[in-house]
């Protein structure tokens, strides 16, 4: 099922529920796509020059961000892999996918986890939109959705004028 708000297009399963956060506008927005067991892909759109600060690229922040990540003393196992997505045009994009193991103190617990993250820039409207998707504890997570979610993703700015 197509799915499109504020110019920001997917393709989402049927049966999912979506939840537009109330007072979301052009420049700023969150929608929730989420399944029967309660697997949550979250869209959050925002002004660039809010969300960007001091980086000039979508590499640079994201470099930032799971940097910040890598740093947590209780991580180990970090893996980080790049995807491509074909439907971006001139748009600037990170598609990746963390896993990571961290260890629990009390009670001491070992727990492997992964998140699948996005993030395109879109000079045309000023904006930026982060999609990210992490399974919930102690579930296998629906990855091969997630991952069709974000590359029918599409930013209809053109169409914006």
């Amino acid at each position: 099922m197509q799915f499109s708000i504020y110019g920001l297009e997917f393709d989402v399963p049927k049966e999912y529920k979506i939840q537009i956060w109330k007072g979301s506008l052009f420049f700023e927005g969150t929608v929730e796509f989420m399944d029967f067991q309660n697997n949550l892909v979250r869209v959050d759109w925002n002004d660039m020059a809010k969300v960007m600060g001091a980086h000039t690229n979508m590499r640079e922040f994201f470099d930032d961000y799971l940097g910040k990540i890598k740093a947590e003393k209780t991580l180990s196992n970090f893996d980080l892999k790049e995807f491509p997505h074909e439907g971006m045009g001139d748009h600037e994009y990170y598609f990746y996918k963390l896993s990571y193991t961290t260890f629990r103190k009390f009670p001491h617990k070992e727990i492997s986890d992964y998140i699948i993250g996005f993030g395109a820039l879109c000079r045309h409207t000023g904006r930026t939109v982060v999609i990210q998707y992490r399974p919930p504890e102690g579930q296998p997570g629906i990855e091969d959705v997630v991952m069709g979610i974000i590359r029918s993703f599409r930013c209809r700015c053109a169409e914006q004028n």
